[in-house]
């Protein structure tokens, strides 16, 4: 953090000796240059050259949705996080949009599933957690042992009047 101040202030130092009367970047009689940020980028969908100041953030975010895959729907008006504008921040470092959580589809089935034990599996889960998951599963369990049985009854009716039939034909000849 100290060596941050220190170069910051050494730069600082560097602009101010500046001899700003030519416009050239000359110091002690030698030439040197400074280094700029840069506030332009090249758009992927059209190849131009733009601004920072002049792309929306959430075309950003859509973008690299794009690119990588993922599916993101439009930023809810209502939500308190983002206030309806689909990100949250901008990284200090590299001014991207960090996206908010309302503009990722909500997962449902198998995908929720699948998610919900790929975060169980990144962190150790807590004592609470470990509960929610035995009753999540003990519920599984119980349909699972219901659908069974009434699968069971089912064939079995089946079975007995495939019997029945049968003897019916039996006595009928």
């Amino acid at each position: 953090m100290d060596n941050k101040k220190e170069n910051q202030e050494v730069l600082n130092d560097l602009k101010n000796f500046v001899d700003e009367s030519n416009g050239d970047n000359s110091m002690f009689g030698q030439q040197y240059n400074l280094p700029e940020d840069i506030t332009e980028f090249v758009d992927v969908g059209t190849g131009e050259v733009v601004e920072q100041e002049q792309v929306d953030p959430m075309d950003v975010i859509r973008k690299i949705a794009e690119k990588t895959g993922n599916k993101i729907q439009d930023p809810n008006p209502k939500c308190r996080k983002c206030y309806g504008r689909g990100y949250t921040a901008r990284d200090a470092k590299t001014k991207a949009p960090i996206p908010c959580k309302c503009i990722h589809p909500k997962l449902e089935g198998d995908e929720a599933l699948e998610q919900q034990y790929l975060e169980s599996q990144m962190r150790q889960p807590s004592r609470g957690d470990k509960r929610a998951m035995k009753r999540q599963m003990e519920k599984i369990l119980k349909k699972e042992k219901k659908n069974k049985a009434k699968k069971k009854k089912r064939e079995f009716q089946k079975q007995r009047q495939e019997e029945i039939s049968k003897l019916k034909k039996n006595e009928g000849k």
